[in-house]
């Protein structure tokens, strides 16, 4: 190739490559914030779940084994650590 095209190429990168940065850095952006988000939704499940469901579970005291209920608690332990992914 003459150099003239090779200074051509160069300068027309050159010319497209913010446009390719700010797209890779509003593309990471909003994969950090989705990540962001994500994570926040499972702390609130990790939390919130376990917790409602000890409270609805109280008035069942007397009607249900406690093995049973501690099972439904498992459950929901359960259901809330695969939310996290663990």
């Amino acid at each position: 190739m003459p150099s003239g095209a090779d200074d051509d190429h160069v300068a027309s990168i050159i010319a497209v490559a913010p446009t390719i940065i700010r797209q890779r850095t509003a593309r990471t952006f909003a994969a950090d914030q989705a990540r962001v988000v994500t994570a926040r939704r499972t702390w609130i499940a990790a939390v919130v779940l376990p917790i409602a469901a000890v409270a609805a579970l109280v008035p069942l005291r007397d009607h249900v084994a406690r093995t049973n209920l501690a099972l439904l608690l498992v459950i929901v332990v359960l259901a809330a650590a695969m939310l996290g992914g663990r």
